[in-house]
């Protein structure tokens, strides 16, 4: 509803159609589990949570004062890059693992699986993972997400298609998912990360199988530093980029950069950071794609991401491409008006 205001209000103040705008704070949408982690041990692991670094504890934290200074905080949500042709993916993460550059893991395991519904947490919406744990200062040089995801027989982590039925998600090796990415921790300072799960490039059915696999595609931000990029796709253009807009109202694909070519999401390079569904609420049609560092953005609009294989190459119809500028805690909002061409190729235009 605050996106739909939004965009209706830029729309009856801009003489142009194509809006590019910033507004105000952003709609970060925490929730979940986040003060109940378990087990806090640095120098264990998530199945071993009386490992060899002892200082075993509850994992809870006021986020108050710490006198001697040798601790910070730390924050963990995650949130998903949608995908088409399923309508829930559950997945059960059981733990978090910090790796400092030099000392012990921080091992944080949860007393029971959290089981997330990650089509749920499109756009700036996240489910907490951790809240304001106390970890040790210093540097930090990767995250672990720890998972019940295995074929296995046992529906820990599942895929429910748009027919209903329930595919099996497993990791191909390991029960974890590693960002690798260095960060610090200061004496009680704060650190907030958003992961997000680009489903769109991470669900693969491998040729003859009838289980899904779970190959990540994974970015951490920080979630202070970042905002989101929304507005209105009219309904003209969806109906005639779209073959049949009962089945998808399209997808916009958002690109790290200005006058960046669009490609698909096989192209590990140069394809689109993350993408966003187009949805009808209130009579309007509206996207939104969250957690964006701060910085130039190429956008596009397309109807063909349902037939957008991460395992092969596409040629795509793009509509509407244009560059938009993100700022940290602020929403841009970037209409795809009725107007909206078939990218030939020119370079992108910038309101």
């Amino acid at each position: 509803m605050r996106i739909l205001k939004q965009c209706l209000f830029s729309a009856f103040f801009t003489l142009s159609i194509l809006s590019l705008a910033a507004c105000g704070g952003s709609s970060n949408n925490h929730s979940g589990p986040a003060n109940n982690p378990g087990n806090t041990n640095p120098g264990g692991s998530p199945g071993n949570p009386d490992g060899d670094g002892g200082n075993s504890g509850d994992g809870n934290s006021d986020g108050g004062d710490d006198n001697d200074g040798t601790t910070g905080t730390f924050s963990l949500a995650v949130t998903d890059a949608p995908v088409d042709n399923a309508d829930h993916v559950y997945v059960a993460f059981t733990g978090v693992t910090l790796h400092p550059v030099d000392g012990d893991p921080v091992v944080f395991t949860f007393e029971e699986a959290q089981n997330v519904d990650l089509l749920t947490l499109q756009g700036t919406a996240s489910e907490r993972l951790l809240n304001e744990q106390r970890v040790p200062v210093g540097d930090y040089e990767s995250v672990q997400l720890h998972l019940n995801a295995s074929h296995d027989g046992v529906m820990d982590s599942y895929v429910e298609m748009n027919d209903g039925t329930q595919l099996e998600l497993g990791l191909e090796e390991e029960d974890r998912l590693t960002i690798a990415q260095e960060f610090s921790i200061a004496s009680n300072g704060h650190v907030d990360f958003t992961v997000d799960l680009d489903l769109r490039r991470s669900l693969i059915l491998p040729e003859g199988e009838t289980d899904l696999t779970l190959r990540p595609s994974l970015r951490l931000v920080h979630t202070e530093q970042a905002g989101s990029i929304a507005c209105e796709v009219a309904e003209t253009l969806i109906s005639a980029a779209c073959d049949d807009p009962n089945a998808s109202l399209g997808v916009v694909y958002i690109y790290e950069g200005a006058d960046v070519v669009p490609t698909d999401v096989s192209d590990e390079n140069g394809g689109p950071l993350t993408t966003a569904f187009v949805v009808f609420e209130e009579d309007v049609y509206t996207y939104e794609a969250g957690f964006l560092p701060a910085g130039e953005y190429t956008v596009a609009y397309t109807c063909d991401a349902i037939n957008d294989d991460p395992q092969s190459v596409e040629e795509m119809d793009f509509y509407g491409v244009g560059n938009a500028t993100v700022t940290a805690g602020e929403e841009t909002l970037y209409t795809f008006g009725p107007d909206a061409v078939l990218y030939d190729g020119a370079t992108a235009e910038t309101e």
